[in-house]
């Protein structure tokens, strides 16, 4: 896996994301950063980024988080609506002038599967996952909901030279009830362009890695 070169890392956020993450820098509890942002010095990762994935964790719920979040951004002079919600998930859209993001919020239950790293985004130093936690987050995400931006973003790793069998084998400790069956089934819905070629065959070839290592070894389902 290689790296960008450290150049202005605020050119690859939508001017609205990096005004949420200065604004939220300081919020407690503290929450880490994962998703695309989390992967801005990737090489391949499309520019400007407009997702930002944050994290708490040892929490089983967000519990007011959603709310506490839309306050402080209205109170920064943002536009928020909350798009959908569970208890572990929330989805904000938010928007400032003709700059708009959207933010994911989850509760991670369990302890992070390694260190986070630290690095200036913004004007602010947050904490991120390491691409190995973002890549077991992105699978539990796909299990949970297929969208094309965590099929993306598992695209980009998987680019990179991040194993996605470590993935697999991450994934059930941020989420015991993990199965990669219901991921390949959700995946086989998933509209994609055709003029996503790449991301078509990416998706194709990952379905029948699954459905054949399940058929070999059904513990890893």
């Amino acid at each position: 896996m290689s790296w960008k070169s450290a150049a202005s890392a605020e050119a690859d956020l939508s001017p609205v994301a990096g005004r949420v993450l200065a604004v939220l820098a300081g919020l407690e509890p503290e929450w880490a950063l994962s998703g695309p942002a989390a992967l801005w010095r990737l090489p391949g990762m499309p520019s400007p980024i407009h997702q930002l994935d944050l994290v708490w964790y040892g929490r089983d719920r967000l519990r007011s988080l959603p709310r506490v979040i839309r306050r402080t951004l209205a109170q920064a002079g943002m536009e928020t609506i909350r798009i959908r919600g569970t208890r572990r998930r929330a989805w904000i859209g938010v928007r400032e002038g003709s700059s708009g993001c959207l933010l994911r919020l989850s509760a991670q239950p369990g302890p992070p599967l390694e260190a986070h790293l630290r690095t200036p985004l913004a004007g602010a130093c947050p904490a991120m996952e390491t691409p190995r936690e973002v890549l077991a987050a992105t699978l539990c995400f796909l299990e949970e909901k297929s969208e094309v931006q965590d099929l993306e973003n598992l695209h980009l790793l998987w680019t990179n030279g991040i194993s996605l069998e470590r993935g697999f084998m991450d994934a059930p400790l941020r989420n015991p009830d993990f199965c990669a069956l219901y991921l390949a089934w959700g995946l086989r819905g998933l509209t994609i362009a055709d003029a996503e070629a790449d991301l078509l065959s990416f998706r194709e070839d990952l379905i029948a890695g699954i459905v054949g290592a399940c058929l070999l070894d059904s513990r890893t389902c």
